[in-house]
């Protein structure tokens, strides 16, 4: 969520810049980022007119608008640009699929065994992720939350026997519990960490 002072937006991180969901509001209003917010502008102005001038006189308005202050921009086209001060996870429902969860534990535990992950042990797990739908019987997922955001995202093995168990962390705050009910591994318990203010990786045993 991109926290604003007109309240919060949801959003989505793309190429690690944060970018707000265009969304049709109660008021019939549209939020947009900014740079589709000015491409879409320009496509209705190049609509109704053919004099270049118009649209770029109408473009420097939208490009000199300032945060918080409602600007026109042409006939039937008003702004205000909005800042996003900051963000938080969005905690109030599930974002992320069971299968999703699954499949990056697997992958982990793939990255840490090598061509072991083909051992026939693994086939019922390979099973689920092909066919799209969660066995009970092999997995179970806990939701937990941290104490506090912190800038970090991270995948871990927490427990290897009697049964493994790979903690995925995000955001520092939202933790994820996937346990493979039916295998257990040999070998060290690796933990991968990704720094998101300084892009730095990190990986611990």
């Amino acid at each position: 969520m991109g926290q604003s002072d007109r309240g919060d937006v949801p959003g989505v991180i793309k190429k690690g810049v944060f970018q707000i969901r265009s969304k049709i509001q109660n008021d019939g209003s549209l939020i947009q980022p900014t740079h589709i917010a000015r491409k879409n502008i320009e496509k209705i102005i190049r609509k109704e007119t053919s004099q270049e001038i118009t649209v770029l006189e109408a473009l420097k308005r939208f490009d000199e608008a300032k945060e918080g202050v409602e600007v026109s921009i042409t006939k039937g086209i008003r702004v205000k640009k909005w800042g996003v001060k900051g963000i938080r996870p969005a905690l109030g429902k599930r974002t992320i699929n069971d299968l999703v969860l699954i499949k990056i534990a697997y992958e982990f535990i793939a990255l840490n065994l090598g061509r072991n992950i083909y051992e026939p042990a693994f086939d019922v797990h390979r099973s689920v992720l092909l066919a799209n739908s969660i066995s009970t019987d092999a997995y179970r997922i806990d939701y937990l939350r941290g104490p506090r955001y912190l800038p970090f995202h991270g995948v871990g093995l927490e427990q290897v026997s009697p049964y493994v168990i790979v903690q995925i962390r995000l955001f520092g705050l939202l933790a994820f519990r996937v346990h493979f009910l039916r295998i257990s591994i040999k070998g060290p318990r690796y933990y991968y960490t990704h720094d998101i203010e300084n892009g730095q990786e990190s990986m611990t045993a």
